[in-house]
């Protein structure tokens, strides 16, 4: 699939919609991938799935109510979105296609970030 719109469009698009970004939803990271943006909302545990190509809100995923989830990054593919959670020590992957959890592995150390290397 991959990103359709130029950069400079998405831009323009995030400081829009943000209106549906309220205090009670901070979105504190956001990605972009699958011509969705994914905004981490970690006070709320929650994953607010904006669709660039319909311009509208279309999903709100939730997360565990456990701990802090602090990094949402996407995979080399634009396949699958991680986040991590420093708390429950675990990594969360979300599909984008589906925009379902599809795994949590558990860590057991604290992991503040992702760094994605290679393919």
């Amino acid at each position: 699939m991959g990103l359709t719109k130029p950069i400079e469009q998405i831009k323009l698009t995030v400081n829009k919609q943000m209106d549906f970004v309220t205090p009670e939803l901070r979105a504190n990271d956001f990605i972009v991938a699958n011509n969705k943006i994914y905004f981490l909302c970690s006070d709320n545990y929650t994953i607010l799935v904006y669709d660039l190509m319909a311009k509208d809100f279309v999903k709100s995923v939730e997360l565990n109510n456990v701990g802090y989830y602090n990094a949402i990054k996407v995979s080399n593919d634009r396949q699958t979105v991680m986040l991590t959670n420093i708390s429950s020590k675990e990594l969360t992957l979300l599909d984008v296609e589906t925009d379902e959890i599809v795994k949590k592995l558990p860590l057991n150390v604290d992991v503040h970030n992702i760094v994605i290397i290679g393919r």
